[in-house]
């Protein structure tokens, strides 16, 4: 039996990159998965696909009733989708800067209160996932730092309104991985150096680690790779 066996899990951006790893991730530990993305969904396990946009609002509240509407039971939600527009603050446009913190915060904000009355049922966990932007200023990253800054302060005041049996943290990948917005176009144009990037599915035990959380630890941001890293060392001395 896998460790998140009778749990059933909600993943945004599963697509493809850290969504589709975690989503696999999942999957081999037993979790029933809930998936969504705008673009084409690969089947994993057991899986519902939803093609949803969530930069729009509507689309939000919708893909939420629908999972309300068949399912009992809802375990854990990882706010994973994101976009990163690499625009100068001169060439952002207010469409840009808008979408940018739709998808990147204000969906997680929906879906957490959405899903937050079942997720307090059994207890659960709100795994959001953030970045080395969300504690640092990144040239070029005016619309994507203001998202993962705000998803860290979301993640601390939702923690102490979600109850004592929900676990909301943020996690962030801590090594290098390759960023699912990232066109073929802008990785040729990169040095030779500079093109590297570690396998997503490594990173896979801390988001189980945490999934299995309820209620502690809550309020929290970990390096995805450091965790995992302790997690593997814990069971080399088991």
């Amino acid at each position: 039996m896998g460790l998140l066996n009778g749990y059933t899990a909600i993943i945004t951006g599963a697509a493809r990159g850290l969504g589709q790893a975690v989503a696999k991730g999942f999957s081999k530990e037993g979790a029933r998965l809930i998936l969504c993305d705008r673009l084409p969904i690969p089947a994993v396990g057991t899986a519902a696909l939803h093609k949803v946009d969530l930069s729009n609002r509507k689309n939000c509240l919708q893909f939420a009733e629908d999972v309300l509407g068949n399912t009992q039971q809802i375990n854990i939600l990882v706010n994973n989708a994101a976009v990163l527009p690499l625009t100068p603050i001169l060439s952002i446009t207010e469409t840009e800067w808008e979408q940018t913190l739709a998808i990147n915060l204000t969906a997680p904000f929906l879906l957490s209160k959405a899903f937050l009355p079942k997720l307090r049922k059994e207890g659960g966990s709100i795994i959001n996932v953030s970045s080395r932007a969300g504690i640092e200023g990144m040239k070029n990253e005016v619309s994507y730092c203001a998202s993962k800054f705000g998803i860290e302060g979301f993640t601390k005041a939702l923690s102490t309104e979600a109850g004592d049996n929900v676990s909301v943290n943020t996690i962030t990948p801590g090594l290098r991985i390759k960023p699912t917005m990232m066109t073929d176009d802008f990785e040729q144009s990169l040095k030779p150096d500079q093109i590297y990037w570690n396998d997503a599915s490594a990173i896979v035990p801390a988001f189980v680690h945490l999934g299995l959380a309820k209620g502690n630890p809550s309020g929290q941001r970990f390096e995805a790779d450091k965790l995992t890293a302790k997690i593997n060392q814990r069971r080399t001395i088991e």
